[in-house]
């Protein structure tokens, strides 16, 4: 677990983990009020990159939810909505 204490009290998470590509990379996360939420964010980190299929339909769909909305995306085109 890489999970440390900033200088100013929050939390922050530091992960390595191992891309897409093959490629080693590290994901840094700050501004955690506390441990739990950091390690709770860590645990989410790595099971979304586990690059398996392993995942619930519903699991699929809270990500692909999540994912749509960061990018401010429908669904589907306003002319296929009912």
């Amino acid at each position: 677990m890489a999970v440390y204490k900033d200088k100013n009290g929050t939390w922050y998470v530091s992960a390595r983990y191992t891309n897409w590509k093959g490629e080693a990379d590290r994901k840094v996360k700050r501004g955690f009020q506390t441990k739990r939420e950091a390690a709770e964010w860590e645990k989410n980190f790595f099971l979304e990159n586990a690059g398996n299929l392993d995942m619930t339909f519903e699991a699929f769909y809270q990500l692909y939810k999540q994912n749509t909305k960061a990018y401010g995306l429908s669904c589907c085109p306003k002319s296929q909505k009912v």
